[in-house]
């Protein structure tokens, strides 16, 4: 599990001062804070901690409701905090297979939901609201599950990204808003492949120069160059 922390919100192996976010002061405060926050709109997650590992986490079910019935789905979920909690976003797993584990449904390995590409992430660390907030999102990620079976397994509800590089490929081409031609030029300058001169022509095809056109959209990309590499 540790790894599967590493791998999807890039944990340091190492906290500075030796504790865990839970055990600082501003951290107990945080936890204490969350804990009230969740505790009307979801009661049924609660939490608990990994002793060994010390990782705290949330566990129970995420429960939706038919609109027109009133029938509830009942979705086992394990909310994962990672060591620099609340700066880096919680894991949101689906734990009792309820939905099948696989990539068309936005499931990593493990049951761990696939919210969004990381670049797009909406955590917001400065939020106090900001667990509210990701369980919410969490919620909606489960109500797309249910639609998709509704819809016979070819529907994902209000749009898709593309799988692993393609995503990343889609979201690169909307940030920089290049036609498809386009794009095949900036994909070098963003991996870091090429160069262009500052004051040379925009790739984009304008007459401006790169660094008041597209460089510093170039730049903010270059930390998603090793997902299209």
């Amino acid at each position: 599990m540790r790894d599967l922390l590493y791998l999807h919100v890039h944990t340091p192996p190492e906290i500075k001062n030796g504790d865990k976010w839970f055990e600082q002061d501003e951290g107990d405060a945080r936890l204490a804070q969350d804990r009230q926050l969740i505790k009307t709109k979801y009661p049924n997650l609660k939490y608990g901690i990994n002793h060994r590992n010390k990782l705290v986490f949330l566990f129970g079910e995420i429960i939706l409701k038919e609109v027109s019935s009133g029938i509830p789905t009942r979705i086992s979920t394990q909310i994962l905090f990672p060591d620099e909690y609340p700066k880096i976003e919680p894991i949101a797993f689906e734990t009792a297979n309820l939905f099948e584990h696989i990539v068309d449904r936005h499931f990593y390995p493990g049951g761990i939901c696939c919210l969004w590409l990381p670049p797009e992430s909406e955590w917001n660390s400065d939020d106090e609201n900001a667990l509210l907030h990701f369980l919410d999102q969490v919620a909606v990620f489960f109500e797309r599950q249910l639609i998709y079976d509704a819809m016979g397994g070819t529907v994902w509800a209000w749009g898709e990204r593309g799988h692993g590089r393609s995503g990343y490929i889609e979201y690169i081409q909307e940030k920089l808003n290049v036609s498809s031609e386009k794009l095949q030029i900036f994909l070098p300058l963003i991996s870091g492949k090429t160069n262009l001169e500052k004051k040379s022509r925009c790739p984009c095809g304008s007459s401006r120069p790169f660094q008041f056109c597209h460089l510093p959209t170039v730049v903010e990309l270059t930390a998603v160059a090793e997902f299209i590499d």
